[in-house]
């Protein structure tokens, strides 16, 4: 059986791996991570969007 891969997308990390935890449990690993800066509607300001593809172990 294969493994299942996630991807999970958020602007809090801190929730993100709640998020993650909560739906393979604790044991996982990140197979990919990735930090994107997106425009706000002020100039100056920009989210940041964090990517995670996990899979359980």
């Amino acid at each position: 059986m294969e493994p299942k891969i996630k991807i999970f997308e958020g602007y809090d990390l801190n929730k993100l791996m709640h998020q993650i935890k909560e739906s393979l449990g604790e044991e996982f690993k990140i197979l990919y991570q990735n930090q994107i800066k997106e425009k706000t509607k002020i100039p100056f300001l920009k989210k940041t969007k964090y990517i995670l593809i996990v899979e359980p172990i």
